[in-house]
């Protein structure tokens, strides 16, 4: 008879390796068919920054939402890990699941900020 604590554990490796799998997938698409086209000199002419901008507006929203959808798939992968990972050590378990989710929460928003850092 099948246990099933090891199909629940399965089910979320599954889950876990699908979203890994999918992150990777749009992560190539993304930089082959989005940000190619994506050319913004952050220099001191203001106005050709804007203009540059507005000219990369569909392209920043399409980047903006796909790191979005990379975010959440990067969190199945982080809860999947944590469900797998709890009964060997709940503690660490959780720690990793904290980090890894600030990992990717400051990921999405230090594209946007970084800009501002120079």
């Amino acid at each position: 008879m099948l246990d099933t604590e090891y199909l629940d554990s399965q089910r979320w490796a599954q889950y876990a390796g699908w979203a890994l799998l999918g992150t990777i997938i749009i992560g190539i698409f993304a930089a082959f068919f989005i940000s190619q086209g994506i050319d913004i000199n952050m220099s001191a002419d203001v106005a050709a920054t804007a203009e540059n901008m507005l000219d990369a507006e569909l392209r920043l929203r399409a980047k903006a939402y796909i790191a979005l959808l990379i975010f959440s798939l990067e969190a199945v992968v982080s809860v999947g890990f944590f469900m797998l990972l709890r009964k060997f050590g709940p503690l660490l378990a959780a720690w990793s699941l904290f980090v890894s989710l600030s990992a990717s929460a400051t990921h999405v928003v230090g594209r946007h900020v970084c800009y501002e850092c120079r």
